[in-house]
């Protein structure tokens, strides 16, 4: 049980505690009302910061793995589906509407080859999620799909390193395909090594210097959050040696402050808060969870970018 109270220092002032306490309090309550995949998003992080275990995890777990399976058989016939399946996990996500239609424009004008990438992606993601919830047992065809995801990622990271708008449009999954893969025991870790330096060139070069324009400064942000959280195994463990490789994640934070809380969606502040606590600056973080604390509304929770009250909407920010 240790293991997964790591963050829990995380949160060791006493006011911003209770606030946290207070919106697990609210999801809590309410949690029949999110999807079964925002369901095991929330209540794994819940588990993570915790160290309590929901007993709904095991059976999304199982569903996660039946659904996953189904997938995988559909996709080796037509991933003529991924498209739409990608486009309609992103409604409701609580990012920028028109971030989002930039980047579901751009994989849809790929052809199949987007969407080919789209259903390794979410094959990927599945088995990753599986693995942290630690419900892999229900996966009647573990080995073949871990041995489809090692033959085929070459060539789907290569997909994103040959097309500087894939960084650029559609950043998160970018760079998820990358480091979903680092946090699995399914490639070397020495080719992990060597591919992430190619593919960090790749991503540097697609941006280049100029951040001026609001959606791609959105997407570069979300971008080099990834690559922190992805190397946690998405906040599962703590990164204080971030600076051998990614020092110059928190320096771009650091540096580019004032723009980022003001220019900034709630996701993306709250996000860069955790990423500075993964890298142990609890220090730098103190700005953003004062931030974060003001964000939260009367009703105890932090309401989506569209100020509806839907709980499914905000429930990555919360």
């Amino acid at each position: 049980m240790q293991e997964f109270k790591r963050f829990k220092q995380f949160i060791s002032d006493k006011n911003y505690s209770s606030l946290a306490d207070g919106i697990r309090s609210v999801y809590m309550k309410r949690i029949d009302e999110l999807s079964p995949m925002k369901q095991q998003h929330f209540l794994s992080r819940i588990e993570t910061v915790y160290g309590t275990r929901s007993k709904r995890l095991n059976p999304l777990g199982k569903w996660l793995s039946e659904l996953t399976e189904e997938k995988f058989d559909e996709y080796q016939e037509s991933t003529k589906s991924a498209l739409s399946a990608f486009i309609d996990s992103r409604i409701g996500n609580n990012s920028d509407d028109s971030a989002k239609e930039k980047g579901n424009d751009w994989i849809s004008s790929q052809g199949k080859r987007g969407k080919d990438f789209l259903a390794y992606l979410e094959i990927l993601m599945n088995y990753n999620i599986i693995k942290r919830l630690r419900c892999s047992r229900y996966l009647s065809r573990e080995e073949e799909i871990r041995s489809w995801l090692a033959n085929h990622w070459i060539s789907d990271i290569s997909f994103v390193k040959q097309n500087p708008d894939c960084f650029r449009l559609i950043p998160v999954q970018s760079i998820n395909v990358f480091y979903y893969m680092s946090s699995l025991d399914i490639i070397d870790p020495d080719t992990i090594d060597e591919n992430e330096k190619e593919f960090l060139e790749a991503f540097h070069e697609s941006y280049g210097e100029d951040l001026s324009d609001p959606i791609i400064f959105h997407n570069y942000l979300y971008s080099i959050t990834h690559i922190i959280i992805g190397r946690s195994w998405f906040y599962e463990k703590k990164l204080p040696t971030y600076r051998d490789k990614y020092k110059w994640i928190i320096e771009f934070f650091d540096k580019n402050r004032e723009r980022i809380l003001s220019e900034s969606t709630n996701d993306i502040i709250a996000e860069i808060g955790v990423v500075y606590l993964i890298c142990t600056e609890e220090g730098k973080a103190k700005k953003y969870k004062k931030v974060v604390s003001e964000m939260i509304e009367d009703d105890g929770w932090i309401l989506p970018i569209n100020k509806t009250k839907n709980m499914s909407d905000a429930e990555h920010t919360n």
